[in-house]
């Protein structure tokens, strides 16, 4: 079972992939993101399941959710998952050339970001309250310049 309680908590067990991970946002007044982990996963790790986005969730559609109020979090959430897997892969002999693809990897994210149409959509203005460009200030650039310096 790949969702489990551990001692006092939670624990979101991956690697099997009957674990689906789905995007989207709370049912909420306010723009809340959320990451939910559901236990129907298609028994392939990393099969895409189909979704028109934003998926809206209400509270009780998933056993485990990461819930976000700021985009920053999300950012944070995902670098630390960068790290755990550049961990996982140096303790199996994997490890320091791919420091270099990872770098790669978020210059390539930043370039996608700023190319992208979508990100200087006036649409999400009315949606959300903000340009995703006026959001992001410059941030996702300065974050990958911080691993060049």
């Amino acid at each position: 079972m790949p969702i489990v309680n551990f001692e006092s908590s939670r624990q979101v067990h991956f690697g099997t992939g009957d674990i689906l991970v789905s995007p989207g946002l709370l049912d909420t007044p306010d723009v809340v993101g959320a990451l939910c982990f559901t236990e129907n996963g298609t028994g392939v790790i990393g099969e895409r399941t189909e979704h028109t986005p934003p998926l809206i969730l209400d509270g009780g559609e998933a056993p485990v959710r990461m819930t976000f109020d700021k985009v920053e979090s999300v950012d944070v959430v995902m670098r630390m998952l960068e790290e755990t897997k550049q961990m996982m892969l140096a303790k199996m002999g994997e490890g320091s050339p791919d420091k270099q693809d990872s770098r790669h990897e978020r210059l390539l994210e930043c370039l996608r970001f700023y190319g992208d149409p979508a990100t200087y959509d006036t649409a999400h203005l009315d949606k959300h309250g903000f340009i995703i460009i006026d959001h992001d200030g410059g941030r996702l650039a300065r974050d990958i310049l911080r691993d060049y310096t």
